[in-house]
């Protein structure tokens, strides 16, 4: 069973990477994780495409739509059968 996991970030590279590693340490491993990002000035983007990892799929916004319209995009470009939100400053812990 495929999960989506949506992130919405904006302008935090550093703890959306923390995020990411804390998803890719679980034992269950059909996920794909949904990034939209919310127009961040840093290297959000940078820091994201250098991850090779085919399940992360990132959208760059130009416009911040809020927290509530980019889980919306997020779970329209989703394809899991469930789909799980989690903040861009947040980790999952282990299992």
């Amino acid at each position: 069973m495929l999960i989506s996991i949506v992130i919405i970030t904006y302008n935090r590279s550093k703890e959306l990477l923390e995020c990411i590693n804390s998803i890719s340490k679980q034992d269950y491993q059909n996920y794909e994780i949904i990034i939209v990002d919310q127009n961040s000035p840093d290297d959000t983007q940078k820091m994201v495409k250098s991850i090779n990892d085919k399940r992360i799929k990132y959208f760059y916004q130009k416009k911040n739509l809020g927290v509530a319209g980019g889980r919306n995009y997020g779970v329209k470009n989703a394809n899991g059968e469930i789909i799980v939100h989690i903040d861009d400053d947040a980790e999952f812990k282990k299992d």
